[in-house]
């Protein structure tokens, strides 16, 4: 029995040891579990991180873009009149009105014109000198016979831009 207890003492240092590798094991599968779950939850933060700055940085571009609307509008609206009037008569020969574009001002003025139909989706656009308190007339014998509806649009860089609907006669 004295070399059994002997041969069982030499074998205790090599199950302790490998009680102890197995702990070992146990202990950093169990850490690096935990430290895989940790990393997952860290993802999927980042991943919410991202969509919201992607939200905000939507958000931003939205404001950036009424703001310029808005500085737009302001710079517009501080702008003085365009000194025209437009007015329509029934064109004398053919179908059609016309349009009379009467500049108030005393020196020559160059507009940019804008004719629109919504109902056949032409357009027509061309620049306009008025002489200094002069009048010009377009209609069917210039090429664009004005028609209830329509639109027209007038504008210069130094003054505020006219929008007409030609009325109905």
């Amino acid at each position: 029995m004295t070399a059994e207890t002997a041969g069982a003492g030499k074998a205790t240092p090599w199950i302790l040891a490998f009680v102890l590798v197995g702990l070992a094991a146990i202990v950093a599968a169990s850490w690096a579990s935990m430290e895989h779950k940790r990393a997952s939850q860290l993802a999927a933060s980042l991943d919410s991180a991202k969509t919201q700055i992607d939200q905000v940085r939507g958000q931003v571009d939205q404001l950036q873009q009424q703001v310029a609307q808005a500085e737009s509008q302001l710079q517009q609206s501080a702008k003085p009149d365009l000194p025209v009037t437009i007015s329509f008569r029934r064109a004398l020969l053919g179908n059609g009105m016309v349009a009379m574009f009467k500049n108030f001002s005393a020196s020559p003025l160059e507009v940019a014109a804008v004719f629109n139909s919504q109902a056949t989706g032409q357009e027509q656009r061309r620049n306009l000198v008025l002489a200094p308190n002069g009048m010009q007339i377009i209609g069917p014998a210039q090429g664009w016979p004005f028609a209830p509806g329509q639109h027209v649009t007038l504008s210069n860089a130094n003054y505020r831009t006219i929008e007409v609907i030609v009325p109905a006669t």
